[in-house]
């Protein structure tokens, strides 16, 4: 399911997290539906499309 902060030009990256999405959120073990550190207060939306 795709996120409205998901940048889609950059592998791997989102506005919660710039540098790289933590492995954990990644691999689906945290949905982050919840706080995670580091995430700037974003959470994962599902209604941005996909470009």
């Amino acid at each position: 399911m795709d996120c409205r902060h998901y940048d889609w030009t950059r592998l791997r990256r989102c506005q919660a997290f710039p540098e790289s999405i933590p492995t954990e959120i990644w691999l689906g073990d945290h949905r982050h539906l919840t706080p995670f550190p580091g995430d700037a207060g974003l959470r994962f939306d599902p209604t941005g499309p996909r470009p």
